[in-house]
């Protein structure tokens, strides 16, 4: 692998990683509006680390969401280079969030067979 290429993966770990970071870091204030946060923080928001009310520094599924996806973008990459085949990158990311799903215990839309979207 060459140097550029090692580059490459690096920044795109950095940012899964920081986005996870983040995620943490402001899950607490994921559904507070703006007003509400300045009121409880000031008109500056928080500048410390703020405690949420389930474990410190849990990503949330916005974070497990950005993993699938990215594994979707990666195996439908790997696809089209592996074997020269393209255009089931939609198919692909179905299965990515179908998995997604079942891995929060979400069964609503996902029980039953599944069908590709192609075979409907």
């Amino acid at each position: 692998m060459g140097r550029n290429n090692a580059n490459n993966l690096d920044q795109y770990a950095g940012c899964l990683l920081g986005g996870a970071v983040g995620d943490a870091l402001g899950a607490p204030l994921e559904f507070m509006n703006l007003p509400s946060i300045q009121q409880r923080f000031g008109s500056g928001g928080p500048d410390h680390y703020i405690q949420g009310t389930g474990s410190s520094g849990v990503f949330t599924d916005d974070t497990q969401m950005t993993l699938f996806s990215a594994e979707g973008v990666l195996r439908a990459y790997q696809r089209g280079m592996l074997k020269g085949i393209g255009g089931a990158e939609g198919a692909i990311m179905y299965q990515s969030y179908l998995r997604f799903a079942f891995s929060t215990g979400f069964s609503g839309w996902c029980s039953g067979s599944y069908q590709s979207p192609r075979r409907q």
